[in-house]
């Protein structure tokens, strides 16, 4: 080899070796920058449901929030549950106001008995000044359904709305009490109370006939599937709360109170705000305004026509769909100091039919128009005192396991009716809901729920490089 060829080759070599030094530095610089960035930035959600993003309903509160939290994760070093701590970073990357903290109840038995909180590895205690509120890991994540035969395991995710509810707990200075109302024939909440309590109203249960007086705390009353008449002491007690401002909330049950009941305190209490039941149940006969199940005709799952209320606007801007199952007619009478407005109600061609009939379809003697299923009335009094009420003609919009069976995303809706409607009716202006997400898993896959997303990427980059190699390809080949 001549000498000239050996100093080309030295030369070759050294610009290879300071080609893969600057490649190193180029990389190490590139993840120090990658580092310094915002997860919000450098990390892709991936699941079907955005289980790690936060939504738009927790960046806007965020982003208004003028007060220092911290979220503290009481786990020992290696025990974070990853899914739960993926999402606290993007709390953070969107706040400048949330610091988070990781302590061990171990080394730090302190940190439980300061905050009461003898709670799952891997739970949160969220903490604004002298407020908290600790979340427990298992309300955060559920296993709702094992699919043996296909190793599928099915997890319903609460954690974001969870912890931002918890964050406007403790930054905010006012607290709601909600009373349900039990005894005489009413029942209790089912898991409808963890959405209610997850706006920061308090649930609580309460019989007038036992316990006595509704307590001075009460912003809110309920009545769940209210299937007998009130007794005279509980229509006393409840018109007196009335009396003073009170509000409440009262779902009829859609198939034990018949048509003909006599209920007359019942009757009285729904007078009061211009209403008035007949127990009679409303049908539909246009397909676009009722459910149907392997082609069956289902005409009393009804889908209701959705008016436009501070109530509902959320739902109305979401293009969204309720369900009521057998829901009562509500009829409406103008009253001097009342203010009365339809929330839900049927189409034009919807028809109503007594109880004791003993089929659905429709005869030439069925009523038929526009009927209403829930509606919210404020009344005023002399003094200017005002008093709230919002009637569901269906105790299906509190029984989330029964809309559950028909359609989750359905029952999801029914629920943020629910809470709006409980917000509307305690005075909180900024309603705060974030549902639950599911998370599907596969022993024998990576992540079950990715293949979507991850899909566009595995096969759509492939694509794009060989249509770009080609278009490159071609034009060489015409010069």
């Amino acid at each position: 080899m001549s000498e000239k060829d050996k100093k080309q080759n030295h030369s070759n070599a050294n610009y290879m070796v300071a080609m893969t030094l600057l490649a190193i530095a180029l990389v190490i610089i590139a993840n120090l920058v990658v580092n310094s960035i915002s997860s919000k930035y450098t990390q892709i959600d991936l699941s079907r449901k955005d289980i790690f993003t936060l939504t738009k309903t927790s960046k806007n509160y965020l982003k208004k929030m003028d007060k220092d939290v911290t979220i503290i994760t009481l786990a020992s070093a290696g025990n974070e549950y990853a899914d739960l701590q993926r999402l606290l970073n993007e709390y953070k990357a969107n706040s400048k106001h949330i610091k988070l903290e990781t302590k061990d109840p171990v080394k730090s038995p302190d940190i439980v008995s300061k905050y009461n909180a003898n709670l799952t590895q891997g739970s949160l205690v969220v903490v604004c000044g002298e407020k908290y509120k600790s979340i427990d890991l298992t309300d955060m994540i559920k296993e709702t359904q094992v699919d043996e035969d296909s190793s599928y395991k099915y997890y319903e995710y609460d954690m974001e709305g969870q912890i931002t509810n918890a964050i406007d707990f403790v930054t905010s200075d006012v607290s709601t009490k909600a009373y349900v109302l039990m005894g005489n024939g009413k029942v209790t909440l089912g898991t409808i109370e963890k959405d209610i309590e997850k706006q920061n109203i308090d649930v609580e249960e309460w019989n007038i006939d036992t316990d006595g007086d509704i307590p001075e705390d009460a912003d809110l009353l309920i009545i769940n599937s209210a299937t007998k008449d009130l007794t005279d002491n509980e229509y006393e007690k409840i018109s007196a709360y009335l009396d003073r401002g009170g509000t409440m909330f009262i779902a009829e049950e859609f198939s034990k109170i018949k048509t003909g009941t006599s209920l007359p305190n019942y009757d009285a209490l729904l007078e009061r705000f211009g209403m008035s039941v007949q127990h009679m149940t409303v049908l539909e006969q246009n397909s676009n305004y009722y459910y149907t199940d392997d082609e069956k005709i289902l005409n009393f799952r009804v889908k209701p026509v959705i008016r436009k209320h501070e109530i509902t606007q959320s739902l109305i801007d979401d293009g969204a769909s309720l369900l009521m199952i057998l829901p009562d007619k509500i009829d409406i009478k103008e009253k001097n100091n009342v203010e009365i407005v339809p929330l839900l109600e049927s189409s034009s061609t919807a028809y109503y039919k007594s109880k004791s009939e003993s089929t659905y379809q429709k005869l030439a003697t069925d009523p038929a128009g526009t009927y209403t299923y829930v509606a919210a009335a404020t009344e005023t009094m002399a003094d200017g005192t005002k008093a709230k009420m919002v009637y569901s003609g269906c105790s299906s919009m509190l029984e989330r396991e029964l809309v559950e069976s028909v359609n989750s995303t359905i029952a999801r809706n029914d629920a943020a009716f629910t809470v709006n409607c409980m917000k509307w009716l305690t005075g909180q202006k900024d309603t705060i809901y974030v549902d639950t997400k599911s998370k599907s898993y596969n022993r024998l896959v990576y992540v079950h729920d990715v293949d979507v997303k991850l899909g566009y990427i595995t096969v759509g980059v492939p694509v794009l490089i060989l249509l770009i190699g080609g278009v490159v390809w071609y034009r060489r080949r015409k010069k």
